[in-house]
């Protein structure tokens, strides 16, 4: 009668296929996104990730308050301190997507931060209510819910990138259905229950990315087509319109003034970066966005124009890409932001 294998006969195989398969996993993430699955994961789930992390029933995320590094978030998940209270200042709430929300760059350093400073601590309390990816529809919804009982004074909007993302998508519909995926919490929340020494694995890690994503990125939580439509699109421009609109009456009833602002678009970083057939979408269609925005301020009483675009012709001093600032960019959409509100403080 033949003996039976030792139990280690078994596993030495198990763990040379496991150590080789992560073996390879390091190997692949490090090719793929410079990095090791620990330094990954720290950067995308921990620290300064991990206060997007914080569901919200009527957004894709909400910031949790808290602070990692230079990001700071109020218990309203707008990046920096509490809102005062008692209100003592005039409030000025600056929405938009990645352009405003800036954490690349310090507080101070936002175009907000800049405007914060033009205008003086002593009267205004400039306040970054925007989020990485946000659209019109997602400014909408923070405005009506999460700052239904703010107070502000002003409301100001630095959008359309995002929204023409949609736009550009086959199949357009105007809640942005057709991109948004599943809104709300995260799909998978044991692994925030997880110690986080698994990262340490490439197989969790990977598995983790895979099922999960990046949060607190509304970009996460859009679907990406495989090819966008330049040549009929951009669709949404009455979408965007609505929102707009929507955002105007909103702040009329809060007794709010409404600053629109135009974008800002650097067309070389956009072909050497995304090539010219879509940079050449993205600027055709954001013309169409930043006219719209100029017709919308002459016809809708109480409206003022922040025209960005028309304000500076950016270089590299002022861009990193196509649409994000450097920080002297930032300097000069906030001169053109605090002119349009000391306009609008004269009514």
């Amino acid at each position: 009668m033949a003996r039976k294998p030792p139990f280690w006969f078994y596993l030495v195989p198990v763990v040379l296929v496991m150590g080789a398969v992560e073996l390879a996993g390091y190997a692949g993430f490090r090719f793929k996104h410079g990095v090791f699955p620990r330094e990954f994961a720290r950067r995308h789930y921990e620290g300064a990730a991990g206060l997007y992390m914080g569901d919200h029933p009527y957004l894709p995320y909400l910031a949790t308050k808290g602070r990692a590094g230079a990001l700071e978030f109020n218990s309203r998940g707008d990046r920096g301190p509490e809102l005062e209270s008692p209100k003592r200042r005039l409030r000025v709430l600056c929405y938009g997507g990645s352009t405003t929300f800036d954490g690349a760059h310090d507080w101070d350093e936002t175009w907000p931060g800049r405007l914060q400073a033009l205008l003086g601590r002593d009267r205004y309390e400039v306040v970054i209510a925007a989020q990485n990816g946000a659209t019109t529809a997602d400014t909408l919804v923070n405005y009506a819910l999460v700052h239904s009982d703010s107070s502000a004074d002003f409301v100001l909007l630095y959008e359309g990138i995002n929204d023409l993302e949609s736009s550009y998508a086959p199949g357009f519909r105007p809640d942005y259905a057709h991109r948004r995926r599943k809104i709300g919490g995260e799909p998978y929340p044991v692994f925030k229950e997880l110690p986080a020494a698994l990262h340490y694995s490439a197989v969790y890690t990977a598995l983790r990315w895979r099922l999960v994503g990046p949060r607190g990125d509304l970009h996460a939580q859009f679907s990406r087509p495989t090819a966008y439509d330049f040549k009929n699109g951009p669709f949404g421009l009455s979408a965007f319109e609505a929102n707009l609109r929507s955002v105007y009456a909103l702040a009329r009833s809060r007794k709010a003034a409404l600053v629109l602002g135009t974008a800002q678009y650097y067309r070389p970083w956009a072909a050497a970066h995304i090539g010219p057939a879509v940079g050449g979408g993205w600027r055709r269609g954001l013309a169409a966005e930043n006219e719209l925005q100029r017709r919308l301020a002459r016809a809708l009483p109480g409206v003022e124009l922040a025209d960005v675009a028309a304000s500076f012709v950016p270089t590299e001093e002022h861009m990193t890409d196509f649409c994000h600032l450097t920080a002297k960019g930032n300097e000069l959409v906030a001169k053109t932001f605090h002119a349009a509100v000391l306009s609008a403080s004269s009514r």
